[in-house]
């Protein structure tokens, strides 16, 4: 009698633990279906910006520019040197670095502050500041077909 028991309390037992497995399957499911991420200010910014016919750029120091100003070559430069984008402006402490990107590119601007530009990297997508130390010019360009315009 007592084994009849004891098999009857593990049937019970193991069939509540994987009913209430499934309902919390079955409700984070629910939840992950109805989730929508919030996107911050920054990629709403982006979002606004890259739907505008005309936005503005920056462009980093070429390849040639780096390389004499350290001495060395361009194909060097190209395989080796890269910017680095910055969780916080350089006036605040620079913070963790976020991105990269390489010499002569150019990324979209959204926002200056000081000696500093936010911007979103062309190679990696990230979001950071990079210093006007690093920067050649900015420039008026689209974001969809990357050709000079006038703002």
């Amino acid at each position: 009698m007592k084994k009849i028991s004891v098999i009857f309390l593990l049937f019970i037992l193991i069939g509540c633990g994987s009913s209430e497995t499934n309902s919390k399957n079955q409700s984070s499911s629910t939840l992950s279906e109805n989730y929508t991420p919030v996107k911050s200010s920054d990629e709403l910014l982006v979002e606004k910006l890259e739907n505008e016919d005309c936005a503005e750029f920056i462009e980093l120091l070429s390849a040639k520019q780096v390389a004499k100003e350290y001495d060395t070559t361009e194909m060097w430069v190209l395989q080796n040197y890269k910017v680095n984008l910055w969780e916080k402006t350089s006036a605040n402490g620079k913070g963790r670095k976020v991105g990269e990107m390489h010499a002569g590119s150019r990324a979209l601007l959204l926002e200056i502050d000081g000696d500093d530009f936010k911007v979103k990297s062309p190679k990696d997508k990230t979001i950071g500041w990079v210093n006007s130390i690093q920067v050649s010019k900015t420039l008026f360009q689209s974001p969809e077909t990357y050709e000079k315009c006038k703002k």
